[in-house]
């Protein structure tokens, strides 16, 4: 009777115990297990901006994965299984929902007259070829915001229309290089405040350009190389982290300002190419 009753204990274990490999079955064919770590997003500070989310997916031979978790209800970690393989792990921080997107295949762009969102990205490709592993997402800022004043509090902006127009308009998933294409965006003052505000995507060549035309004199009109002013004040095509920009036009003087938010130096150029 113990013996009966010792077998029927052991196959109820058995039945309880969680599929997995043998020593004896080909281990390609079993599940890695990968542990996500959302640590660096939940402490980022997204999570304050209304409908700020963060989207993932892993992919690996054919099978896909993916989750879109609102930032201010983001678990710490997320466990999922995927083959034994190299898994691509993406990850897309959106810190709120400022303007239509457009996501074709690997890559995301902007709608036409659309300015890049607050736009913070991962993507890194995983070794899952063992039992377990773990990826700490830690996503990388993939715009800049260049802000211009002109130092009269807005008075001397405010008689033009500004419009931006560059050759790149978003970035691939895979590898957050800069996508070309059209860029060209309306720069618009916060009301009242003198500033002029606007995000551009990672740039490939100085060929940014600010344009300005007189709401008075259809005549008046020149453009700004902000592009060539950017790049000979350093600027990195290929910087993990993007950084933001001010600007100081004095259209009197013809002059332009520039500096990293945060420095102190300010690197002056002519206001005309």
């Amino acid at each position: 009777m113990m013996k009966r009753f010792e077998l029927a204990l052991l196959w109820i274990l058995l039945a309880l115990t969680p599929a997995g490999c043998s020593v004896l079955e080909e281990r390609s064919s079993c599940p890695c297990y990968l542990d996500i770590d959302y640590g660096v997003v939940r402490a980022g500070g997204w999570g304050r901006f209304p409908g700020a989310v963060v989207c993932v997916s892993a992919q690996a031979q054919d099978s896909v994965w993916r989750a879109e978790h609102p930032l201010a209800y983001c678990p710490e970690t997320e466990e999922i299984t995927v083959h034994r393989d190299s898994v691509r792990v993406i990850a897309l921080v959106r810190s709120g929902q400022l303007s239509p997107l457009q996501s074709m295949g690997d890559q995301i762009t902007c709608s036409p007259d659309c300015q890049i969102d607050s736009l913070y990205a991962f993507s890194e490709t995983v070794d899952c070829t063992g039992e377990e592993t773990r990826v700490v997402l830690v996503p990388h800022k993939q715009f800049s915001t260049l802000s211009f004043e002109d130092g009269e509090g807005g008075s001397l902006l405010r008689q033009y229309d500004l419009v931006v127009q560059g050759t790149t308009c978003g970035f691939l998933l895979t590898d957050l290089s800069a996508v070309e294409g059209p860029y060209v965006v309306r720069v618009e003052e916060v009301p009242g405040s003198g500033c002029f505000p606007v995000r551009i995507p990672r740039q490939l060549r100085p060929d940014l350009v600010l344009m300005f035309r007189s709401r008075v004199n259809p005549l008046d009109r020149f453009r700004c190389p902000v592009g060539r002013c950017l790049f000979e004040a350093g600027y990195d095509p290929a910087a993990a982290d993007l950084p933001d920009y001010d600007f100081r036009i004095d259209l009197q003087n013809a002059l332009l300002g520039i500096r990293v938010q945060g420095w102190e130096d300010e690197f002056i150029y002519s206001l005309y190419p």
